[in-house]
């Protein structure tokens, strides 16, 4: 085609210029027009990789350095964390365990008032049988302790004894009789057999407290736990008393020897610690790899078991054991509950010591 008043020939993505020159110049013209726009683009091309490449290389060493620190900011520290994490886990567990033994002591002193209100409900039901109108009960066979479970009459029986005996014996013997069972039926207490029972108390009491008849000398207390009016009186006319330096230093209403508020706190309650003074005379091992049944009161780190044994004594959750450990003194002592010593279960590092305890009376008591 003729170039004459052309302005522009378009030939790929490069518009050339026009060409003056014959039609093989033009030609030669043209192809090296083309060669240098195909090279510019490649150059171009080249570029723009080389710049994403670079972009990417200094992307990836900035985020590999940032995770490489990262790394080693968790690796250096991670004994320190892990070190904190058991010091954390040690002092959780401490504060679980104390948590769990000051439950085990509510939940033992919430059982031990509902068994002495048991007692008490079935002592008073006893007694209004006995002074009920048309009522004879056989008295027990002396020694014989009282148990929530001992016989009573029936629901029906003692209602009807305690609400209509006497209508019932107006009536001929009807409803009193029937509903005091065979109760009734029983024959009083003749004077020679409340005069033998009364001998046999007292024999039995005298073995109890220990009576030396030459030196006149006894214990103010008995190993079964029974104190007050319950039992017959001590030689010197006074009523039994409870050890005020063991585990049951209190007497309660009904006549039992405990440590809980229903024995120590109560109206008609006597605690007799409140006549003596109290002190730690000695300890000594009860049991070695053991530990308490029962763990009244932690206190803490302590240098020794006679230290521990000092601060267990005016606690009133605390019995007359109490478990410290001499390889580990830093896991604390502990002192078991009263009325329980050693555990069962094998525990190497543990110890159950005894606590002896010496009670001197006050002046003037």
């Amino acid at each position: 085609s003729s170039r004459a008043g052309r302005t522009h020939r378009f030939l790929g993505p490069v518009h050339l210029p026009l060409c003056a020159a014959p039609p093989g110049a033009c030609a030669r013209h043209d192809r090296r027009i083309m060669r240098q726009g195909q090279g510019q683009f490649v150059a171009a091309l080249v570029a723009l990789v080389l710049v994403a490449l670079f972009w990417l290389f200094l992307s990836n060493a900035e985020f590999g350095g940032a995770d490489a620190s990262g790394r080693s900011a968790v690796s250096g520290g991670g004994s320190a964390g892990a070190a904190r994490g058991t010091a954390v886990n040690a002092a959780d567990r401490a504060m679980l365990e104390l948590a769990l033994d000051r439950y085990k002591g509510l939940a033992r002193n919430m059982t031990a008032r509902i068994q002495t209100a048991e007692q008490a409900i079935k002592q008073l039901q006893r007694l209004q049988q006995q002074q009920a109108p048309g009522t004879r009960s056989k008295p027990k066979l002396p020694g014989r302790p009282f148990r929530p479970t001992d016989a009573d009459p029936s629901e029906g029986g003692s209602s009807a004894v305690a609400a209509g005996g006497g209508a019932g014996e107006n009536a001929g013997g009807g409803a009193g009789e029937s509903g005091g069972g065979e109760e009734n039926d029983e024959e009083e207490e003749t004077e020679e057999e409340k005069a033998k029972r009364q001998e046999a108390e007292e024999k039995e009491q005298r073995q109890l407290i220990g009576y030396d008849e030459a030196t006149k000398k006894f214990r103010r207390f008995r190993p079964d736990f029974k104190c007050g009016d319950r039992v017959q009186p001590l030689p010197d006319s006074e009523l039994a008393e409870c050890d005020p330096a063991g585990e049951s230093p209190c007497c309660s209403s009904i006549g039992w020897c405990g440590k809980s508020k229903m024995h120590c706190d109560c109206d008609m309650c006597q605690d007799y610690r409140s006549k003596v003074k109290l002190s730690v005379v000695g300890i000594k091992v009860l049991k070695k790899q053991r530990e308490c049944a029962e763990i009244a009161f932690s206190f803490g780190p302590q240098d020794s078991p006679r230290a521990c044994a000092d601060l267990a004594l005016p606690q009133v959750e605390c019995g007359r054991t109490l478990m410290f450990s001499e390889t580990y003194p830093a896991w604390g002592c502990r002192c078991c509950a009263a009325g329980t010593a050693q555990g069962v279960e094998v525990k190497p590092d543990w110890t159950v010591w005894s606590v002896d305890v010496k009670a001197e009376p006050l002046p003037g008591a």
